[in-house]
């Protein structure tokens, strides 16, 4: 979910998941604490590293396409 979101909106969502995890155990917090430091914020991977954003709508997402092809190309050839 967070790569798919306009980047800056990613502070606010994962504190919202942070909020509902926290809710059901604590021991989630050490997990939660990890991903906000190597991903989010003063990060390691910072969002702009990960986030897909951007590029929905101008890529193909899957590579279905290439699948096509490839049957139909397996279609005409011996094996």
């Amino acid at each position: 979910m967070l790569p798919l979101l306009p980047p800056q909106e990613i502070i606010i969502a994962f504190t919202d998941i942070i909020e509902c995890i926290s809710n059901v155990n604590q021991i989630f917090l050490k997990l939660t604490d990890y991903i906000l430091h190597t991903y989010i914020e003063d990060a390691l991977f910072p969002p702009s590293f990960w986030n897909l954003f951007d590029l929905i709508g101008s890529r193909p997402r899957t590579n279905n396409h290439v699948e096509g092809f490839h049957g139909q190309l397996n279609s005409h050839c011996q094996t």
